[in-house]
């Protein structure tokens, strides 16, 4: 049975027992739900959670004036091996920004075709050289965690049973936690744990890598 927020939220509140204002009706217990989703979107910026790939891709249309749009919405993060730009079967370049900024300084260059020759990602936008007027596809990008809300809510992380996970996202609240109340050595205690739990969750992460070689070993 997946893990539920009420289950985490009993355990850090434990740790945090003798700080009343963090306990259920305190004045500071909406903080622990807030820092939970962000300790969950933290640990999907660190680590490339391939469940949360999407393939299929989103469109992404331009007037002839636009140098840079939002990226679809769900947008995460890209991938340095999947994310691709195409237009039907074509796959336009990713470059980064500074180039396609140093090929085009005034945003002002055209093109007749319906789409662009290269195209930049940076942070939640879309630029291109040149401007164009149609519609691109951008796939292979990672979407955004779903945030918990309630109690009954489970943490979105690949198998949210998995003890490390569980222990990675009470050591980030935790030391979210400790620091607001100014305990600096309980905050660089959980800063530490978390350090290490976030290394230990990557390598568990990484063993179903699709980029992993097999080596057969002879006896």
């Amino acid at each position: 049975m997946a893990i539920t927020w009420a289950t985490l939220k009993t355990e850090i509140q434990q740790e945090l027992h003798d700080e009343t204002d963090f306990a259920d009706g305190g004045n500071l217990n909406y903080l622990l739900l807030v820092w939970a989703n962000r300790a969950v979107r933290y640990i999907h910026q660190q680590i490339d959670m391939f469940y949360k790939l999407k393939t299929g891709g989103s469109d992404v249309t331009f007037t002839i004036t636009d140098f840079s749009k939002a990226l679809p919405t769900g947008f995460f993060k890209k991938s340095d091996r999947f994310t691709y730009v195409k237009k039907n079967d074509t796959v336009i370049p990713i470059i980064g920004l500074d180039e396609l900024n140093a090929i085009d300084p005034n945003h002002n260059d055209t093109t007749s075709n319906t789409y662009p020759e290269n195209v930049a990602i940076e942070g939640t936008k879309i630029f291109t050289y040149p401007l164009f007027a149609g519609t691109i596809k951008v796939e292979g990008y990672f979407e955004t965690p779903t945030d918990m809300t309630t109690g009954a809510s489970n943490p979105d992380v690949p198998d949210s049973d998995d003890a490390l996970a569980q222990e990675l996202i009470i050591a980030l609240v935790l030391r979210k936690a400790f620091s607001h109340l100014l305990y600096d050595d309980k905050t660089a205690y959980y800063s530490t744990e978390a350090g290490g739990l976030l290394e230990l969750y990557r390598t568990h992460i990484k063993k179903t890598d699709s980029k992993k070689v097999n080596k057969l070993v002879y006896y």
